[in-house]
């Protein structure tokens, strides 16, 4: 026997949590029920909320505790660069603009004027001293002091086309690419100053390479190789001009200033030139690994009307948080697991029952898991026939947090929705709806986001408890799921059904049930019908069994 350390009951069989390690009885094991520090203390590595109430839960998703993983920089929330996942061009700019004015104010100290060596051999990379590595990399967040355009240009090209990037390849890669671009793109321009001079072409070396260029048309290579038919759209200009058009523009200027040294001086062509180049070659490299959208519009709006405008709507990860916790500021990848908690409260109280059928859009939705990336698959039938495919890749914001799972892979499947042209009557998931802590599963996270008829099918019973035993039940069978003390509703309210799809005549096998919930919009029982309808003589119902099918494609075609 021990106490619950909460209300002091005796209990058999206690629940000690793994991150407070205090004792509690089965109505305070889990963490918000205990106010465990973990809520708010991202301290665990194992998971904050790792107290073994949710084993059942898939782990695909699980962090590896690996020596790499244990000298990698803590990128994730609550760590020490938790801030920069996802704003990485920010940050960016942001340096640019503080170095342009340390490079003011160094130039007060005396020896250290603007363009006096001094100056130079901490901002330049000067083709007199490439040797001075510092200034590999300083010179790519230093700008010309006398030419604000300079500094502006390259910010503008950044801020739009950088976030597009950073959300394609990931926060860590896109910081390599940009460094990387910007200090090889400088040395290309220090080179060509002495292959100039060389060969007679030039009389100087010139004063070396300065900014951001070579960087910024980097990440214009990347969106040209992965997308080239991007419609951008520069306000007031009111003409769709394809991605490619402008990057054209860009490799055939610096060509000609390349090969007429003198002509258009004071630009560093060499480094342009090198810079797109290096962005084509690895958006090449890349391309494909993503599903992206097919215009950008620069000076106000969205990206315009969509089939599914809905979905476009909630693409953003900023809203699909904001869209639980009530706070339109609120980014997930910087909440605290308290106020997911909340969130999900407030999502159950918000989700609706329904009844009758929906129409005959079913859209069956799947996941799967490589590396950092969350692939999502969609897969649509209308009356049992498949009529598209949608697929997107996203990298996961926050770690594996068992009950909170939809926060970690709900931004791929909105962005997958984003690139369905249909509108679904049924959206189907593999994974719970009201059978879950809060009644706030994936499915009836995304239902109520997308405001969509939603349900969940899962293999494994996450919470509840079936009013009879669901061992050796025979085909078409259901027992129902009725609320307990781990759930936020009162004890015995129906939250979802056990249903034997289909069974062996053999007694010496035998297939277990599968779980159904409703999601958003759908009753429970109408919820379990609907499923039942749909799995065609197979344990899970057909559009998550083509999504899963579908999923495991798109993982491949991401590994090669």
């Amino acid at each position: 026997m021990a106490t619950c350390d909460v209300c002091g009951k005796s209990e058999n069989m206690p629940y000690q949590c793994r991150h407070c390690g205090a004792t509690h009885c089965a109505e305070h094991r889990l963490p918000e029920n205990h106010d465990c520090p973990g809520l708010d203390n991202w301290g665990d590595p194992g998971g904050v909320f790792d107290s073994g109430f949710d084993d059942s839960v898939d782990n695909r998703g699980r962090e590896s505790s690996s020596v790499i993983d244990r000298v990698r920089p803590d990128t994730k929330p609550g760590g020490v660069l938790g801030y920069f996942r996802g704003n990485v061009t920010y940050v960016l700019l942001a340096l640019m603009w503080i170095t342009f004015l340390l490079e003011f104010l160094v130039g007060f100290i005396p020896g250290f004027g603007i363009g006096s060596p001094n100056w130079n051999a901490i901002f330049v990379l000067s083709p007199r001293h490439p040797e001075y590595v510092w200034t590999w990399f300083t010179s790519i967040f230093a700008h010309s002091p006398n030419i604000f355009f300079h500094i502006v240009g390259n910010s503008i090209v950044i801020f739009f086309f950088g976030r597009f990037v950073e959300q394609y390849l990931g926060s860590r890669r896109f910081a390599a690419l940009f460094l990387a671009s910007g200090a090889i793109a400088g040395l290309a321009q220090i080179g060509l100053a002495h292959l100039q001079v060389a060969l007679g072409m030039s009389n100087a070396l010139g004063v070396g390479a300065l900014g951001a260029s070579g960087a910024a048309l980097a990440i214009l290579g990347v969106v040209t190789a992965v997308k080239p038919d991007l419609s951008v759209f520069i306000i007031p200009i009111p003409i769709p001009i394809p991605v490619w058009v402008i990057t054209a523009f860009f490799v055939g200027l610096s060509v000609f200033g390349v090969l007429t040294p003198g002509l258009l001086g004071g630009i560093a062509h060499a480094a342009h030139l090198i810079g797109v180049l290096i962005g084509l070659a690895y958006g090449n490299h890349v391309k494909g690994r993503r599903q992206i959208p097919g215009r950008l519009q620069f000076g106000g709006g969205g990206r315009g009307p969509g089939a599914y405008s809905r979905s476009r709507r909630f693409a953003s990860s900023a809203y699909w948080s904001a869209s639980l916790v009530g706070s339109g500021s609120l980014y997930p990848a910087q909440s605290r697991d308290s106020d997911r908690v909340t969130g999900q409260r407030r999502l159950g109280d918000t989700a609706k029952d329904g009844d009758g059928d929906p129409g005959p859009v079913v859209v069956g939705v799947d996941q799967a898991f490589l590396d950092d990336l969350a692939v999502s698959a969609l897969v649509a039938l209308r009356d049992g026939t498949v009529t598209e495919r949608a697929t997107a890749a996203v990298e996961t914001e926050i770690p594996y947090v068992p009950g909170l799972l939809s926060f970690r892979e709900g931004g791929s499947i909105l962005a997958a929705f984003a690139e369905l042209s249909v509108d679904p009557d049924l959206v189907v998931f593999d994974g719970s709806g009201r059978i879950h802590f809060r009644q706030a599963g994936l499915a009836t996270h995304v239902g109520v986001t997308l405001d969509v008829p939603s349900v969940g099918v899962a293999k494994n019973l996450l919470c509840g408890r079936p009013r009879e035993s669901t061992e050796g039940l025979p085909a078409g069978a259901r027992v129902v799921i009725e609320a307990d003390a781990d759930v936020t509703a009162p004890a015995g309210t129906v939250i979802g059904y056990a249903l034997q799809t289909r069974q062996f005549d053999s007694p010496n096998r035998h297939v277990n049930p599968v779980y159904v919930s409703p999601g958003h919009r759908v009753g429970a029982a109408t919820a379990t019908d609907l499923v039942e309808r749909l799995c065609a003589g197979y344990k899970l119902p057909e559009p998550t069994r083509l999504a899963d099918q579908y999923a495991d494609e798109a993982k491949r075609r991401l590994r090669e």
